[in-house]
């Protein structure tokens, strides 16, 4: 996908005003005066904000007024369903057949997942770095059409954790220190919309199977590199089991998917896992 556009990272700084912008224009503020004295942003955060928002898919710009995509999900919770969206959109630009420049986002977190980094420091160069050497040497990330390829700097990568902060996807320790996990309410909303296109019928016991979910995932929500016959990486199945304790899902055996064991979650020690789990069940 060869695109003038900027990269989301190099632009947006300060993530949170996105969805003050956003909700303005779906209220029906649709000009950049009447946005600002709605919201009472700064003409730099407004700026940035509606930059952001196109970048993500978020809204449309006609003539001199904007105008706001419908969120993909409706569960009660504006932010939430925000952030769905906002996921929902960057998965679509991840697409190996024709990337999209803000597909980096999702690549980025892929590499923490893949590495099985569940902690980081937001100016970690060595980091970065790998993460660069990735892209590079084993993806076919491409996006500007020419051969070049992203690369971090300190600020670049302090752009990202804060996107992706705000995004739900990793979460502040101290300091620059943050962990990574998706928060569980993102998770459960993503099971139970990837089970609305489940093989699994209306009368099943589960909703869908971990080997479907994973690959839903791959394309609507995070991409976890998930394979056939692996386990579910441990970033991710740390919040399966969070949603386990917490009583919003089982993971049970059903059908014939095959055992898919979660990395690091011992089987034994967590009622509503069943030994050879293989399907989700929203309870």
């Amino acid at each position: 996908m060869t695109t003038s556009e900027p990269y989301i990272i190099n632009r947006i700084q300060t993530p949170y005003a996105l969805q003050v912008a956003y909700d303005a224009i779906a209220a029906g503020h649709e000009t950049t005066d009447q946005i600002k004295t709605y919201t009472q942003l700064t003409d730099s955060q407004l700026e940035e904000s509606l930059d952001g928002l196109q970048l993500l898919g978020l809204i449309r710009r006609a003539e001199h007024a904007y105008e706001a995509v419908d969120l993909v999900r409706s569960t009660g919770d504006r932010t939430l369903d925000f952030r769905l969206t906002a996921i929902n959109n960057l998965a679509a630009e991840a697409n190996p057949d024709d990337w999209g420049k803000q597909a980096v986002v999702l690549l980025n977190y892929q590499y923490l997942i893949k590495e099985d980094c569940q902690e980081f420091e937001n100016n970690e160069d060595a980091l970065y770095e790998d993460i660069d050497t990735w892209l590079l040497e084993t993806t076919d990330y491409r996006p500007k059409g020419d051969g070049d390829i992203y690369s971090h700097n300190d600020n670049k990568f302090q752009y990202w954790t804060r996107l992706v902060h705000f995004l739900g996807l990793v979460h502040k320790v101290s300091g620059r220190q943050h962990t990574v996990y998706p928060e569980p309410d993102l998770v459960y909303e993503s099971i139970k919309w990837a089970s609305e296109s489940a093989s699994y019928g209306p009368d099943a016991e589960a909703d869908v199977s971990l080997p479907e979910y994973l690959a839903w995932s791959e394309k609507n929500f995070i991409r976890t590199g998930y394979a056939t016959g692996k386990s579910v990486p441990s970033v991710l199945a740390r919040t399966l089991q969070l949603l386990v304790r917490d009583e919003r899902i089982q993971l049970i055996e059903y059908g014939d998917a095959g055992y898919v064991p979660l990395d690091r979650v011992p089987t034994a020690a967590n009622r509503g896992i069943d030994a050879q789990a293989n399907s989700i069940k929203i309870l």
